[in-house]
């Protein structure tokens, strides 16, 4: 490729983020339809599920990692109007869900009894209601949950 002077690198930049920005545009317009059409379908009184990141919970016996557990979760809403809430509030409810969780793996005997993940989703819909407001996240469900046992490290047995 020959060598561009500034003013024609500027024109060739100034072409790529235009051309990004219309696929962007035309993106998003095409995907407008289907989430308003989605947002109605719910409003005939069907659930409304919002999907949460994998949460990885540390277990703990004593001092010492014994376990991690992965649970993944979902809040189910009281309707498409506390989509948006939720959205706006997702880094607060990750970081409320993360204290939680990780409260439950350093209670003491997790590692022998296992997780309380009853509790832990009950204070998972208490943080929904303390961030949101009451009555947006009407239950928090529990989609899948896997265990691996953790290899001590060298020299502690």
């Amino acid at each position: 490729m020959p060598a561009m002077i500034p003013a024609e690198m500027e024109r060739h930049e100034s072409r790529a983020t235009t051309r990004r920005g219309l696929s962007l545009g035309l993106l998003a317009a095409a995907l407008a339809p289907a989430s308003a059409a989605r947002a109605q379908s719910f409003s005939d009184g069907r659930p409304v599920f919002v999907p949460l990141d994998r949460i990885l919970v540390s277990v703990f016996n004593g001092d010492v990692v014994d376990r991690h557990e992965m649970l993944l979760m979902s809040l189910e809403l009281s309707g498409t109007e506390a989509i948006t809430k939720v959205q706006l509030s997702m880094p607060r409810l990750q970081d409320a869900f993360t204290k939680i969780w990780n409260r439950v793996g350093t209670t003491p005997g997790a590692a022998e009894r296992g997780i309380d993940v009853a509790a832990g989703r009950a204070a998972m819909l208490a943080a929904c209601d303390r961030i949101l407001g009451p009555g947006n996240v009407v239950a928090v469900r529990m989609l899948a949950q896997s265990s691996r046992k953790v290899k001590p490290p060298a020299g502690r047995g």
